[in-house]
């Protein structure tokens, strides 16, 4: 676990929602190109600990807003760049579950301008939260990659 993850809070269903909607409004574009700019992103403990699926375990604050904020922020800026990965421009929250800890599925919609496509990718997400609203852990799975 990482460092903090025992400061549990007791925070409420809609203090979660909020917490987890505040990431989700920083994770798209142009919020991310803000966060990423800050290299150390304050939505995020300072030893965070975070892992997605293809990946592999991201420690501490630095490393997590390269990889949840700047690669994406990167994207926006080279639209024409070939990739599997678009610009992140809207989300949906179409499940939600929290009691200290939280577990949603969460529609993203991306834009990979190259391909002029919009596709929606689900990514199922556990997360944990400290007593300042900052994320100390997260776990998530990209769904329905086709």
């Amino acid at each position: 676990m990482a460092s903090g993850a025992g400061d549990h809070p007791n925070l409420t269903y809609n203090e979660l929602y909020k917490l987890l909607t505040n990431f989700w409004d920083n994770f798209l574009y142009p919020a991310d190109v803000t966060q990423e700019k800050t290299i150390n992103s304050t939505i995020l403990a300072e030893n965070v600990q975070g892992r997605m699926d293809a990946t592999r375990t991201f420690d501490g604050r630095e490393l997590n807003t390269e990889y949840l904020f700047r690669l994406f922020a990167n994207l926006a800026a080279t639209p024409n760049s070939i990739g599997l990965l678009g610009v992140p421009i809207s989300y949906e929250v179409s499940k939600f579950s929290g009691n200290q800890y939280i577990s949603a599925a969460t529609r993203v919609m991306f834009n990979i301008t190259s391909l002029n496509l919009v596709v929606p990718i689900e990514i199922d997400t556990w997360t944990t939260w400290n007593t300042q609203g900052q994320m100390t852990q997260y776990d998530g799975i990209f769904k329905y990659w086709q």
